[in-house]
Order: structure tokens, then sequence, then C-alpha cells
């Protein structure tokens, strides 16, 4: 490419036609621009995505991690988890597991938790359903 000259790509959007610079894609993508040679132009640079999240608008997770421990019935790791979390766990199975391999889930909510942990039960065939009583904070690990 020529200096000054700037290559377009076309873009159908449902009838439109978009067309974009290299030089505002390089900027979306926040890196430098380049010339045909490979070199970076240093005198264009690009800036800052106007659409990338900043930190402040990321939310920040205060919800520590369930870990299962290795070696451990299932629920005894999930009563440790549930009681430092503020809840009461009440196991209605007469099933338990021993765990054979720590297992780590991560939310940004105790929801997200939950969510994760009754997936993990469908996924493992452990015919368990987590319930989330949030009004008295008492989780219910009942069977299927």
């Amino acid at each position: 490419m020529v200096d000054g000259m700037v290559r377009y790509w076309r873009y159908g959007l449902g009838g439109m036609v978009l067309l974009m610079s290299v030089d505002a894609l390089a900027v979306m993508n926040n890196t430098p621009v380049t010339q045909p040679n490979g070199v970076a132009n240093p005198t264009k640079t690009s800036g800052v995505n106007p659409f990338a999240p900043t930190t402040d608008m990321i939310a920040k997770s205060n919800v520590k991690p369930l870990v299962i421990h290795e070696n451990q019935l299932l629920s005894e790791s999930i009563k440790s988890w549930v009681n430092g979390s503020g809840y009461k766990l009440f196991w209605n199975s007469k099933k338990d597991f021993v765990v054979y391999s720590a297992i780590t889930i991560n939310g940004n909510s105790d929801d997200e938790i939950f969510q994760a942990l009754g997936e993990l039960f469908f996924a493992e065939n452990y015919g368990l359903v987590v319930k989330n009583y949030q009004k008295n904070r008492v989780i219910v690990n009942d069977e299927m």
C-alpha cells in the first residue's frame, strides 16, 4: 500500500455496506498501523478501544471459590463452603461420594457457583440436585 492510500473491506450487513479502513481496524484492535513492508509507522499509533471494558466496569468477585477436596466426601467439602458463605446445608440424600481429584468451582455470585455445582452433579450422573432457598439461606442437596 502506498502511503496516503487506504485499503477498504466490504462487509454486507443486511443490505448495508460497511467500509472500514486499515487505520480504523488498527485503532479498534489497539495495534500499531503497519506499512506494507511490515514496519510500524511511528507517526500513526493506535488509540484505545472505546468499547473495551475498563477496570471500573468489570465487577470484581468477592465470592470465594468452592473447593471440593481430594479424598474427602462430597458432602463434607460442600458443607465446609456453604457454612463459610453464611448458608446452612441440608444433605437430603442417602448417597455420598468420595472425590478422587480436587475440583474448584468459581463464580461471580453464589448463584453461579450453585448452578455450576448442579451442572457437575448432572454431568457426573450423581443423581443429585441443588436447591437454594435464598430467604432463609438454606441449601438442599436432594436426590432426583
